[in-house]
Order: structure tokens, then sequence, then C-alpha cells
């Protein structure tokens, strides 16, 4: 049998290589959980980085886009204006032109029958005239409040253009109607011998 000293020995032994196995355990479970939280950071930082280089292209397509459209609207608006201005001048040239041919009918308004088309043609010419007027006074006013600016109620680039083709479309195809109606007044008129 072992004696006391012996005992203590072995114990203060196995307690000294426990100590130093649990040591090195412990150390390498620390040095694991060193290297994930680091790797984890690298990972975090490496995202960090993309979102700040995804940021500073954005930032720096967004600033001449933005300009880019601003300076396209507004010159989108300018030539609708000047287009205004210029379909304006052309209804006021229609209704001098139609009060004269009024005039020049009402010359001759006891030969009835003999004028009976020239008569129709006028109606339908007094129509798109009032038509052009109309569209002018309801719908040209939206889009250009003050006559020189279209109104900015922050529209879409789209939405200026497509309003103002169809206004622009649809106010020449009146006014074409309109020269055609009056050329055929004007032709009755002659073969008349007024």
């Amino acid at each position: 049998m072992l004696t006391l000293p012996e005992w203590t020995f072995i114990f203060s032994a196995a307690t000294t290589a426990l100590l130093i196995v649990g040591g090195i355990w412990l150390k390498t479970v620390v040095d694991q959980q060193l290297r994930l939280k680091d790797s984890i950071i690298q990972g975090r930082d490496s995202i960090i980085q993309i979102k700040d280089a995804e940021i500073a292209v954005l930032k720096g397509d967004t600033a001449p886009a933005v300009a880019q459209k601003y300076t396209a609207m507004k010159n989108l608006a300018d030539e609708m204006a000047k287009d205004n201005i210029r379909l304006a001048e052309e209804a006021t040239a229609h209704k001098k032109n139609l009060t004269e041919t009024i005039e020049k009918l009402r010359t001759v308004l006891h030969r009835e029958t003999e004028f009976s088309s020239a008569r129709k043609l006028m109606n339908e010419y007094s129509i798109l005239v009032f038509v052009q007027t109309m569209m002018r006074e309801h719908i040209s006013t939206v889009l250009f409040p003050d006559d020189a600016t279209i109104h900015k109620p922050e529209p879409s680039m789209e939405w200026i253009a497509a309003i103002g083709q169809g206004y622009l479309e649809a106010y020449s195809r009146i006014s074409e109607e309109a020269k055609n109606r009056e050329r055929k007044v004007n032709e009755i008129l002659k073969a008349s011998g007024l």
C-alpha cells in the first residue's frame, strides 16, 4: 500500500496534469473564439465597404441624372410654351378670317339655294373655330397658366410630353380642318362672283 506522502504526491501530480490539460484546452477554445470573432468582424467590414461603395456610386449617378432630367424638362416646357403662343396667334387669325367670311356670307344670304353648301361649310368652320377656342381657354390655361411658362405640379416628363403632344396634335388637326372649310367657302364665294 501507498503511504500518505505518496498519495499526496500522486494527487498533486494528477491535479497539476489536469490543470495543464485544462489550461491548454481553455487556450484552444479562447483562440477559436478569437478567430471566429475576427472572421465575423472582417466579414462585416467587407459588407460595410461594399455598401459604402454602392452609396458612393448612387451619389455620383444621381446628381448628374437629376440635372439632366431637369434640363430636359425645362427645354420641353419652353418649347411647349412657344408652341402655345404660336397656336394662340393662329386662333386669333382664324377668328379674324371667320369674321371676314361671315360678313361676306351676309351679303349673299338672300340667295339661299346657291349658298346652302357654303352655309354648311361655314357652320362647320364656326364649330371648329369654337372648339379651337375652347381648347385654348380650357386646356391650355391648365398647362400654361400665365401664357409663358408651363404649370409645374411636379409631373413626370412622360406626363408633360403626353399632354403637350396630345394638345398640339388635336389643335393642329382642328386648325387644318378649319383651313380646309375656309378654303372651300372662299371657292364658292369666288365662283358666285363675290
